[in-house]
């Protein structure tokens, strides 16, 4: 059946006036590795970019195919390809979740031979968010 009115197509009067859902989910204890309890907001953002950060994409079926990230591909590579990829990267694998606006500031340390210290912010909605985390080269 085809509508005849033209207001079935005419957009709601509150459509602009949205607010954002709360974000509740579940809480991982990265220590003991278990579930305890539940967290939202600001905290459950960064859980979100720790896990996703340090999940391999395509990896596990539970999550979808843009569901984590492709830093195992830096393996090998040397210190200059490394720091030119991983902003892209990061921004891919964080860009996914509309709580998370930007990715910006990187900077970069090579303690090791094989390993790059990644520093950077990310902009969300709960504001910015300093995050730090090592990638194997």
């Amino acid at each position: 059946m085809i509508p005849e009115s033209k207001d079935f197509f005419m957009q709601d009067e509150n459509a602009e006036n949205f607010q954002i859902l709360p974000t509740k989910t579940y809480r991982i204890d990265p220590v003991n590795k278990r579930i305890m309890g539940i967290i939202e907001d600001r905290d459950a953002v960064m859980q979100f970019i720790r896990k996703v950060l340090n999940t391999d994409k395509y990896a596990f079926e539970i999550y979808d195919w843009y569901y984590g990230n492709e830093l195992k591909k830096l393996v090998g590579h040397s210190y200059d390809y490394v720091v030119t990829r991983i902003p892209n990267i990061f921004r891919e694998a964080l860009l996914v979740d509309d709580r998370i606006t930007d990715v910006r500031d990187f900077t970069f340390s090579q303690p090791k031979i094989d390993t790059v210290v990644v520093v950077c912010y990310v902009d969300t909605v709960y504001g910015a968010i300093k995050y730090e985390q090592e990638v194997l080269t």
